[in-house]
């Protein structure tokens, strides 16, 4: 396990009330951020690309789906991501799919200003706590 330095100075009030901060023992979370243009779209840890987005501003309605730039999906593999993790903040939801299947199923050559985009429909996508279906037999293969 990694080990962080104690960021609490030794009388800081915070050290009473941050047992783990006291004890040195706070775990480092290992995550890459996903960058596109310089802009942070979001992070992978463990083996799940994780995006915050909002229906109202990332849904792509001509194809009834969720797009993504293929530069973060090549970033989010090379960062040893298997799957896709969207969090929905408006209405909140969660929706999972494989980045294989996105590769595979999702509509290609998606360019809407935005740079090459894949678009996975909304029919592809696992919802809430949903299990993977068939996404998760396509890894057990």
């Amino acid at each position: 396990m990694n080990i962080i330095q104690n960021p609490v100075p030794a009388m800081h009030r915070a050290s009473s009330r941050c047992p783990a901060f006291v004890e040195g023992i706070l775990p480092k979370i290992n995550s890459t951020t996903i960058r596109v243009y310089g802009q942070n779209v979001g992070e992978v840890v463990g083996d799940v690309f994780i995006k915050y987005v909002k229906m109202s501003r990332h849904f792509f309605k001509k194809h009834n789906g969720w797009c993504f730039n293929v530069s973060t999906l090549y970033d989010s593999l090379n960062a040893g991501a298997r799957w896709v993790e969207l969090r929905e903040q408006e209405m909140p939801q969660t929706f999972r799919a494989a980045i294989a299947t996105i590769f595979d199923e999702g509509i290609k050559d998606v360019d809407e200003g935005h740079g090459k985009q894949l678009c996975l429909p909304l029919k592809d996508w696992s919802r809430g706590d949903e299990p993977y279906g068939e996404q998760q037999k396509l890894w057990e293969e």
